[in-house]
């Protein structure tokens, strides 16, 4: 049975320059002090998503605290996420230090939260308030890397369109209701979000994107063009700071969440290099096969991946506790498991170690066909051995027909057909003669994969600038193909290293576009596809072919499309091999 709990709502808390944060707090009803585990967001409904880990905090003796951001809810303020790095780090400090002083407070704080509420954790931790032990970042960007879902991972200037195409919904009401209070009339803005909500299509199919209605309604209009503007071509190559983090961390993903690959990278760069030995010695992560998000179930997408994978199964509210126990509370002897990760397939949870597993090899599957990979039914082939004289495989990319999201790894999801989070079957998209698949050989022997995919392509373009896209699959003995990882690169972005190279049409170039992390046991009889085309829509923007910036094209141009594979042009995708497998 629940313990007794104790919620005190709408409790105000100044900060530095008088503003007042608004928050809820849950804490045991017992007598004494307890620590304090705090969830920063830009509304307390997201702190209030998962309410059995709130019931979990409580019942191991920790007060949960549920606070809004400045200018969101009934905090005091103007909410203004472009310049969420000058302004969450400090609030989020005195939060912090405010909560500690509290005479129900044990003096010890932890952080916890997913996506926005991670970055709202890592600028606290910025700030070095003295009371803060340990955060939880979940599925959030890290130090540098400004916390943003606008931008897929290593992908040379892309836009997450579906980033903009979930939040503009899930901020904009706040904001209306603000300008509200000021005495605004917000009818027609509200019109407005009400129709994006109920057809996301109208949205991103208009042309030029950056026109739509959306775009001149005030504030509204405000967010939607930063959100589409926001600088996407980044370096990312440049050293990054991770000294400035001296906490142990937790750190949480799932295999279909768009932000795997920099949670991925949080824990092994702050691993490495966190501003103390006690930090690089206190970081963890968990992954399973989960989307965005602190709410897990057994089945996602089309796939049943058994109770092991929900909330409960996993024992991860178990593992976070435990974290808390040793970091916030001080309790040294209970062990954590460094690297915690669930293999599909197996459907079982795995420790490690490092990530990736110590275990796994590096191997290439070469791209082979004779210049007839169009389609599943064409004959794209994946081997083990390089390829010798072959020809090109060529499709004509079409921007007002663009490849569609079939599933995926996303940081949400939008109303239409097939956008849908997690592995889908595949068909609609196989039968596409502007997609290239390239389809293995059926494994003799079960083989795990487990760690970062990457796929090595030599390409061209008739265009001044494009975008080629690489999706994994796996497939079964009936032939259902159901995705596992994908990615994407603009090629005017390939050098990733902030800086728009020229695109020469006709010219072959050698890419690596990456396609984030996986797990997965492939059972002997099963094969693995690659499908590479120039288009995942609405995931990401699409391009249209001109070199214009987002957004500003109201038409685009055709592009002849080309991937080489032979001898001079070896195109393969690297796969993680965990042990000894004869068939590599």
């Amino acid at each position: 049975m629940p313990k007794s709990t104790l919620v005190d709502e709408n409790v105000r808390v100044p900060m530095r320059d008088a503003a007042h944060i608004v928050m809820d707090v849950h804490r045991p009803a017992s007598p004494g002090r307890h620590p304090a585990i705090l969830m920063r967001s830009y509304g307390r409904r997201f702190g209030n998503r998962n309410p059995l880990l709130i019931r979990d905090l409580v019942d191991a003796g920790y007060a949960y605290v549920n606070s809004e951001v400045r200018g969101r809810g009934g905090s005091d303020g103007e909410w203004h996420p472009e310049r969420a790095a000058s302004v969450e780090g400090v609030d989020g400090y005195d939060t912090i230090e405010w909560l500690a002083a509290q005479p129900w407070c044990d003096g010890n704080v932890g952080m916890i939260g997913a996506s926005h509420m991670a970055a709202m954790q890592y600028f606290a931790a910025f700030e070095h308030p003295p009371h803060l032990r340990a955060i939880a970042p979940w599925t959030g960007g890290g130090p540098g890397s400004g916390g943003s879902g606008f931008r897929p991972a290593r992908s040379g200037g892309v836009m997450s369109l579906i980033t903009t195409l979930v939040w503009m919904p899930n901020e904009g009401p706040g904001v209306l209701d603000n300008l509200e209070r000021q005495g605004n009339d917000v009818s027609q803005a509200r019109a407005l979000l009400a129709r994006v909500r109920r057809d996301p299509t109208e949205l991103y199919e208009h042309l030029p994107l950056l026109d739509h209605p959306l775009g001149g309604a005030g504030r509204l209009g405000e967010l939607f063009r930063w959100r589409v503007q926001t600088p996407n071509l980044v370096d990312e190559r440049a050293p990054r700071d991770w000294s400035r983090i001296e906490l142990p961390c937790l750190h949480e993903c799932g295999w279909y969440d768009a932000v795997n690959w920099a949670e991925f990278e949080n824990f092994g760069g702050l691993r490495s290099a966190a501003g103390t030995p006690e930090a690089r010695a206190g970081q963890h992560i968990v992954c399973g096969p989960w989307q965005h998000g602190m709410q897990f179930q057994s089945t996602l997408g089309d796939l049943h991946f058994g109770e092991n994978a929900t909330n409960e199964g996993s024992g991860l509210h178990a593992l976070q506790i435990a974290f808390f126990d040793r970091y916030v509370r001080g309790n040294p002897n209970i062990r954590l498991p460094r690297v915690r990760y669930f293999v599909m397939g197996a459907n079982e949870w795995r420790e490690a170690d490092d990530w990736p597993p110590p275990a796994a090899a590096r191997h290439k599957l070469y791209l082979h066909s004779g210049g007839n990979a169009n389609s599943a039914a064409g004959g794209g082939a994946l081997g083990w051995t390089p390829p010798e004289a072959e020809l090109s495989d060529a499709f004509v990319y079409d921007p007002h027909r663009p490849v569609p999201t079939v599933g995926g790894a996303m940081i949400g999801a939008v109303t239409g057909p097939g956008v849908l989070v997690g592995p889908i079957e595949q068909a609609r998209v196989e039968r596409r003669h502007d997609v290239l698949c390239y389809t293995s050989e059926p494994m003799s022997a079960d083989v795990e994969i487990s760690g970062p995919l990457e796929v090595h392509l030599w390409v061209s373009t008739s265009a001044v600038d494009t975008d080629f896209t690489a999706k994994l699959t796996q497939v079964y003995p009936d032939g259902q193909s159901y995705n596992l990882a994908e990615g994407i690169l603009r090629l005017s972005g390939r050098h990733l290293d902030g800086q728009q190279a020229a695109v020469a049409p006709g010219e072959v170039y050698a890419i690596v576009i990456t396609l984030g992390h996986t797990s997965l046991l492939l059972r002997a009889g099963f094969r693995l596809r690659l499908q590479v085309s120039s288009s995942s829509f609405p995931q990401y923007d699409r391009n249209m072919n001109t070199g214009h910036p987002i957004g500003t094209d109201a038409s685009g141009i055709r592009a002849l499309q080309t991937v080489y594979h032979d001898t001079q042009h070896p195109s393969f995708i690297a796969i993680p091999v965990v042990g000894d497998q004869s068939d590599t």
